[in-house]
């Protein structure tokens, strides 16, 4: 005895796709909620600011593990992961920076406006969520650099041109395959952006350690002039650097269109199940 099992109706009236999208919509208050939570609980504004600030970088995060899962080229669906993964930490960390800015204008227009007594209670919260908005802007950026250079060594090494797109999210969503979304191309911002922030710490070591070698031929430089140096590679490094690897990132790692990136074909089809071997007294009934 056979029966075809038949589709769930949520297959075709895109149920399912509706229910993510009012997940989406749910993560932002649910994450605030959270973060009020655990400050709650523990009186740490500094966690509580961490937990605020990964909403802005959560679409990425799901994308990314959505693209590791979903994607049949392994290598392909690894280095878009870490793409994805780069921009929503890069977004986590600019959250965090604007955070500390706004806390710090808010704690310095009520300042006056608090009683007496409660000044010191809350300038001590005020502090304690700038210090911990700080440390995630800083600890973003850190993080943000080491996956800017993982992404660049994996997609070049295996030929991957990227593209990241809020358009990806939507076909996350609505569960397409390829992804076909998007109209503008954000992987060269998020690349230059990070190679930027590795500029600032490696040239002004390189200099450092430059000078070091260079000081017994050419002498000792003066202290008041090494600040000055300082600035003046670094205002001058950054830029050159940028422009010397934004063609070349145009060339041979960002994606024209969605195409580019993951190709046309579809998914495949799984493979078909056997049926198990019929039993000997289900043979004996038919006959």
């Amino acid at each position: 005895m056979t029966s075809d099992a038949k589709p769930m109706e949520s297959d075709f009236n895109g149920s399912t796709t509706t229910q993510s999208s009012w997940m989406a919509w749910l993560t932002m208050p649910l994450l605030l909620l959270l973060g009020w939570v655990i400050y709650e609980v523990t009186m740490l504004p500094g966690l509580a600011a961490l937990f605020m600030c990964l909403k802005f970088g959560w679409a990425d995060f799901r994308t990314a593990f959505w693209l590791r899962q979903t994607d049949p080229n392994v290598i392909r669906g690894r280095a878009c992961f870490w793409m994805y993964l780069t921009s929503g930490v890069w977004k986590v960390a600019i959250m965090g920076f604007a955070m500390a800015i706004l806390v710090g204008i808010l704690y310095i227009a009520h300042q006056e406006n608090a009683p007496p007594g409660q000044l010191f209670k809350r300038e001590q919260s005020a502090e304690q969520l700038a210090i911990g908005a700080t440390l995630t802007m800083l600890a973003g950026f850190g993080i943000c650099s080491l996956f800017t250079l993982r992404t660049i060594l994996i997609g070049r090494r295996h030929q991957v041109r990227y593209w990241l797109s809020s358009g990806t999210h939507r076909d996350r969503v609505q569960r397409n395959w390829p992804p076909r979304l998007g109209q503008h191309n954000d992987a060269s911002k998020i690349l230059l952006s990070g190679i930027s922030l590795i500029s600032l710490l490696i040239l002004p070591i390189s200099t450092a350690i430059l000078i070091a070698i260079m000081d017994p031929i050419i002498g000792p430089i003066p202290v008041d002039f090494l600040p000055l140096l300082y600035v003046f590679i670094v205002l001058l490094g950054v830029p050159t650097v940028i422009l010397l690897l934004m063609d070349w990132l145009r060339k041979w790692m960002i994606a024209a269109r969605p195409a580019d990136c993951w190709g046309t074909d579809p998914l495949p089809d799984p493979k078909p199940t056997k049926a198990p071997p019929a039993h000997p007294d289900d043979v004996w009934m038919q006959s």
